[in-house]
């Protein structure tokens, strides 16, 4: 008797382990004030499973789900939404996500910083860099009014930023590939005017010159539907920091770091 039902312990274990299960659960956050995103709506994408943030944007999915990758989507109206890969293996069955969604409202986009009361705008004023400008050249924004005068332009102020960053580049694009974030010390130089071929062929006040040589690659990672966090540390003293996507460059800033 006891052969028996140590025969029946084993093969219900069995029958138990090659069905296992495990559950999906966290929390939404909104990336910038790193505040709850109540009531916010999720789905594992090709499957029937749904659920919604609490008042806490704390969520759970009633229903055990298999071990296997699911694409889980976040959404709410008039927010971005979120869609992040995820896999429930035999040893870890059970995952605890935390994902992030923002107002769209009145977004535009550009590189921000967090605050408690949302996100913080960089103002964004160096933006003609193209390393085919003669000397490796970066530019101001703004012509000259006259090519004539010999008026000097005054420097714009950089950014001032320690070491330390942590900001969030935002593209509102329906581009999604991943954004690549490069920093090279920048070393401005008096106003002049430079020829740029990729910039058909205007004339724009140059301010400074980089090396492609020293450039670093930063961290960047997905946040949200168009949206990278830009977290790691900066090289001290002047820099330029460049956004790319899919080879196209798609903003630059100056920094100064201390």
């Amino acid at each position: 008797m006891k052969k028996h039902f140590s025969l029946f312990s084993l093969l219900s274990v069995s029958l138990i382990t090659g069905c296992q299960t495990g559950t999906i659960s966290g929390k939404v956050l909104d990336p910038f004030t790193n505040k709850a995103v109540p009531k916010a709506k999720l789905q594992l994408i090709g499957t029937p499973n749904v659920t919604q943030a609490n008042d806490a944007g704390v969520f759970k999915f009633s229903e055990s789900v298999s071990l296997e990758k699911y694409s889980l989507r976040t959404g709410k109206n008039r927010y971005s939404q979120s869609k992040i890969e995820l896999e429930l293996k035999e040893d870890a069955p059970d995952a605890n996500v935390t994902v992030y969604i923002f107002p769209k409202t009145g977004m535009k986009p550009g590189l921000f910083l967090g605050s408690d009361t949302g996100a913080v705008k960089i103002r964004n004023i160096w933006n003609g860099f193209d390393v085919k400008c003669e000397g490796n050249s970066f530019a101001y924004r703004t012509f000259m009014r006259n090519v004539k005068t010999k008026k000097k332009l005054k420097l714009p102020v950089p950014h001032s930023q320690s070491q330390d960053v942590n900001a969030i580049f935002y593209q509102a694009s329906a581009n999604q590939s991943p954004i690549s974030a490069m920093t090279y010390p920048a070393k401005t130089s008096s106003p002049r005017r430079l020829k740029c071929d990729d910039l058909r062929g205007q004339r724009k006040v140059v301010t400074g010159e980089i090396e492609p040589s020293k450039g670093k690659a930063l961290n960047i990672s997905y946040v949200s539907q168009g949206a990278f966090r830009m977290q790691d540390k900066l090289p001290n003293g002047k820099q330029l920091i460049q956004f790319s996507q899919s080879g196209k460059l798609l903003a630059t800033y100056y920094f100064d770091v201390k």
